[in-house]
């Protein structure tokens, strides 16, 4: 159980890490940029989920506007209300898909 939860405290480590590095040669249309932060926070409810986080979904959206903040800072990274948007959409989709379809994977 320890290593999933150094796997899983990887993951918030990586969404870190992805989110303040130097991107060069970025050429992806803004609309995919939009789909990596939902999956990006999709996953980070997940692992926040799987370590029994208490109100995980907020934590998580409050991960994505803390690393929004962040990326204000930082000369080559820049502040985005949409990606705060696609953020929250993610973590709330992972929220979402524990209330209706986990339980009933689960009780399977």
């Amino acid at each position: 159980m320890k290593i999933i939860k150094i796997l899983l405290y990887a993951v918030l480590f990586l969404i870190f890490v992805l989110s303040v590095i130097k991107i060069s040669n970025n050429n992806l249309p803004e609309e995919s940029d939009k789909v990596v932060h939902f999956i990006m926070y999709f996953f980070c409810a997940a692992a926040l989920w799987l370590l029994d986080v208490k109100n995980y979904v907020v934590f998580a959206i409050g991960y994505g506007i803390l690393i929004e903040l962040i990326q204000y800072f930082i000369p080559w990274r820049s502040f985005s209300i949409g990606d705060i948007v696609a953020d929250s959409f993610g973590a709330l989709s992972f929220y979402l898909f524990v209330k209706f379809c986990w339980r009933r994977i689960k009780s399977r």
